[in-house]
């Protein structure tokens, strides 16, 4: 016969157990009704600005000059995901309904990131992997270039940084690096075109739209540097995305 000890014991592991079933289940119809609602509402879209952001953070993560840095990096995904199998299994394991959703988001993902591999930071160089995200010209590091957009020419001195790509239908972008001085004056022709306040940074710029060309300009105070990008057809969104991931 059981002592009662052993039978306080059982009840608490029975109560638990009745317990989690109930939020796991609940959970999985939250879920799911949420994926329903998700798939179904066209504004629950992603929008591209977001997802080119979300690109140029991760390139930023891993480029070169952190190496050492990607390694730890990976090693709290690593254990994050270990964490987060270890609370689900338990969940899985009482509600069938949670395990399908489950088994649908990770259906889901796989087909987007099959791209992704988890190296070892020990073995392979991961800055090396990444390499090709990142270029840099003449002090100017570019986390983003438009596809087809190729390096021509460019120079640095102690007070200028410029750069200019060109793809093969003779389209062009010129990025010009200056460091500032209040006192000065500089000509930027804003008075032709459709100007918009645009934000780079932490700082408002003045982008002008004339004829198929693009002339971008702001300036960073904390740097004391003054930023020139002209550009021949491209997207308003495709300028600011390389103004953004601009360093210098």
């Amino acid at each position: 016969m059981r002592t009662h000890r052993e039978l306080l014991d059982n009840y608490h592991e029975a109560s638990w157990a009745l317990a989690m079933e109930r939020v796991a289940i609940r959970q999985g119809e939250e879920a799911k009704a949420l994926e329903e609602r998700l798939n179904s509402d066209p504004a629950a879209a992603v929008p591209t600005s977001t997802a080119e952001h979300c690109k140029m953070a991760i390139r930023r993560a891993f480029r070169p000059n952190r190496a050492k840095r990607a390694g730890a990096i990976l090693s709290k995904v690593l254990i994050a995901a270990l964490l987060c199998a270890l609370m689900t299994s338990a969940a899985c394991a009482l509600s069938p309904d949670f395990r399908a959703f489950l088994a649908r988001v990770f259906y889901s993902v796989a087909e987007t990131f099959t791209a992704i591999t988890l190296r070892d930071p020990q073995v392979e160089d991961v800055g090396g992997i990444q390499e090709n995200a990142v270029h840099i010209y003449h002090g100017l590091q570019f986390e983003w270039i438009p596809e087809g957009y190729e390096y021509t020419d460019g120079n640095e001195t102690p007070k200028t940084q410029w750069a200019a790509f060109q793809n093969s239908q003779l389209a062009y972008i010129q990025v010009r690096v200056i460091d500032y001085n209040s006192s000065f004056a500089y000509n930027f022709d804003s008075e032709s075109g459709t100007v918009t306040e645009v934000a780079v940074g932490a700082f408002m710029g003045q982008l002008v739209e004339k004829e198929g060309q693009q002339s971008l300009y702001w300036v960073d105070t904390q740097k004391n540097k003054s930023v020139f990008i002209l550009a021949t057809d491209l997207l308003q969104e495709e300028l600011l995305q390389v103004a953004r991931g601009l360093i210098y």
